[in-house]
């Protein structure tokens, strides 16, 4: 049968359907099975996933929509106030959602600021109406005290949640409040563990606001089979509600198979993502399982994904390990909380964060060894230029590091480079920021030609003063794409004019390259550097020139410069003439004084 929706658009279609009933459309759609499921893989997402804001909800398009395809749609995204009445309207369509985002719902509010309805239970039971099929809810920035037991009671097919509040609204989370308590913090005593449902949840994602003893440990309780689990810190307008450290030995007791952990930390955007993805593959891995064991029409399912013997090892690991941790706290105390599972964890452990708000002095990394780390973030902890070389020593498999360097001579932070790039050969992202306890000094690196043996892609020198040399040796990293360098004080930079135009020319000439062919004959070849992305902060030698160079470099894409007196308005018109290939070149510059806000030849960031 032909595949019409590749003929008529979508809104053509939706007028067509818009002329039946519902059970006129579900009967058109049951016959039209063959060819929905031959539609390509580009305009799949138009019928699977649904996006509701309040300017698209009423419009007849989306009514439409789910007219016709109610049943086929997989995934819904709501952005709107009223989130109860879209969810009624979609039961009735007979939607069959596996997945639910809630973002900016806003609660109904009577005077002196109480909610009209009790939002925290009715909302709940209306997305109980998905029970059967959702094992997907996000919910983000909401206002009102949602009772995520409830949640678990009503959706027992659920497997990742996530469930965040709004913090700038603290004055609407009105049902738990107790006198002159704080608004979070409920009287409500923990479950008891015979008496808790165990659900089949495997991703986790809270913030502190439910007060960890009293409201998160009943979610735990519950919750056996959690590998992903994410407590963020809980932030108001005038305090910062720390999640204990201690209580990190409750959770893993509560749920010995937690493999991915951030504690007391702002969960990055990304790594929330990042982690919720891996947990979706984590459901298909067990639905993959589920039919091998139990069904005699899949005697044998092969996954490409899975040929590493990933599955092995996870049935290897012991309870109470993990293999990534994202871990803040204020100090050395809290940090004897975590150690004991790092050391559990040494043979699977592949990721650890580790932030410290007070600057302390830390030899555990060079003691001890984690054979699969592959990724190392540290902030405030100090180490010795030797400590650092026994880390780089013990860890050769790092591939992202990024960390701050606390060293008062220049042959510190040289000796910490050079043995990042004779040992760390896979290392592909290193972020750097200098901390100096004096004010009026810097270090300058002058070794970073040492990363050449490396496949950096991604450097960050954030304060980190760098001579003409260094910049040079930059410059000839042949996997290079991304460099953002800021200078340590605005007007005390070491980098000169001639120096940012010997470098950027190495970026326009190529670098010569000796190539084999089939016949064993070599030959020499120009290839040309993989630059995509630069960021220039404070660095005052940035000039009209350095600017109409950087345009002849064919793969730079984005050049960012912030905290800038010496361009002018000619500096980004030569930057854009000087590209010679074709290539769409963008300027974004942020509190350049010299460049007019009208120039229309550079983009200038918000504040």
């Amino acid at each position: 049968m032909t595949d019409f929706t590749t003929i008529l658009p979508i809104e053509t279609l939706c007028d067509v359907f818009s002329y039946l009933d519902q059970n006129d459309s579900l009967e058109c759609m049951n016959v039209s099975h063959a060819w929905y499921n031959s539609i390509p893989n580009y305009t799949r997402p138009v019928w699977r996933e649904l996006k509701i804001t309040p300017t698209s909800w009423n419009k007849p398009p989306t009514q439409s929509i789910l007219k016709c395809l109610g049943p086929h749609v997989k995934k819904v995204i709501i952005h709107s106030q009223d989130t109860c009445r879209i969810l009624d309207t979609l039961d009735r369509r007979k939607c069959r959602i596996k997945s639910l985002d809630i973002c900016g719902h806003k609660v109904m509010l009577k005077r002196k600021g109480r909610p009209a309805a009790n939002d925290s239970i009715k909302l709940p039971m209306t997305i109980g109406m998905f029970a059967n099929t959702l094992t997907e809810l996000l919910m983000d920035g909401h206002p009102c005290d949602i009772s995520v037991p409830m949640i678990l009671d009503t959706l027992p097919a659920l497997m990742h949640l996530s469930v965040k509040f709004n913090d700038i609204e603290r004055d609407t989370l009105s049902n738990t409040e107790i006198g002159g308590q704080h608004p979070r913090k409920s009287k409500k005593r923990a479950l008891a563990k015979t008496t808790a449902q165990h659900t089949n949840l495997i991703f986790l994602c809270l913030d502190n606001a439910l007060n960890f003893d009293t409201r998160i440990l009943p979610i735990l309780h519950r919750c056996p089979n959690l590998k992903f689990l994410l407590v963020a810190l809980d932030m108001d307008r005038t305090h910062v509600y720390d999640v204990q450290a201690r209580y990190i030995r409750d959770a893993f007791r509560l749920c010995p198979l937690v493999r991915y952990i951030a504690w007391n930390g702002d969960p990055e955007k990304d790594r929330v993502e990042e982690w919720l993805e891996l947990s979706r593959k984590e459901e298909q891995r067990r639905q993959r399982l589920h039919l091998h064991h139990n069904s005699s029409i899949y005697p044998c399912i092969h996954n490409e994904e899975n040929d590493d013997g990933m599955d092995d090892m996870i049935d290897k690991e012991e309870p109470g390990t993990v293999r990534k941790i994202v871990f803040a706290c204020n100090n050395s105390q809290d940090m004897d909380h975590l150690v004991p599972i790092m050391i559990k964890s040494r043979p699977w452990l592949e990721h650890l964060y580790i932030s410290v708000v007070y600057d302390w002095f830390w030899d555990f990394l060079p003691r001890y060894h984690f054979p699969q780390l592959t990724t190392l973030e540290l902030y405030g902890i100090a180490m010795t230029s030797e400590l650092w070389r026994q880390v780089v020593l013990y860890h050769p498999n790092i591939e992202h590091l990024e960390t701050e360097i606390y060293v008062e001579e220049m042959v510190d932070l040289d000796r910490i480079i050079e043995s990042m790039g004779s040992t760390l050969t896979r290392l592909r992202h290193l972020l750097l920021q200098y901390e100096r306890s004096n004010p009026f000094t810097a270090v300058t690196c002058t070794t970073l030609g040492a990363l050449i043996s490396t496949n950096i892609q991604h450097l960050h020198l954030a304060s980190v003063s760098i001579s003409d040399q260094a910049f040079y040796d930059i410059c000839g990293l042949p996997q290079l794409q991304e460099l953002c360098v800021g200078a340590f004080d605005t007007y005390r930079s070491f980098l000169s004019e001639d120096g940012l135009l010997a470098g950027v020319k190495r970026w326009v000439d190529g670098y010569k390259q000796e190539v084999e062919d089939e016949n064993g004959k070599k030959s020499t070849i120009t290839s040309k550097y993989k630059i995509r992305f630069i960021q220039l902060t404070a660095i005052q030698c940035v000039t009209d020139a350095v600017l109409e160079l950087l345009g002849q470099v064919d793969s730079l894409i984005t050049l960012r410069i912030t905290y800038n007196e010496s361009i002018t308005n000619e500096g980004p018109k030569a930057f854009c003439h000087g590209n010679n290939n074709g290539n769409q070149k963008k300027l974004e510059t942020y509190a350049c004084y010299g460049i007019s806000r009208s120039n229309p030849f550079a983009t200038r960031l918000p504040d």
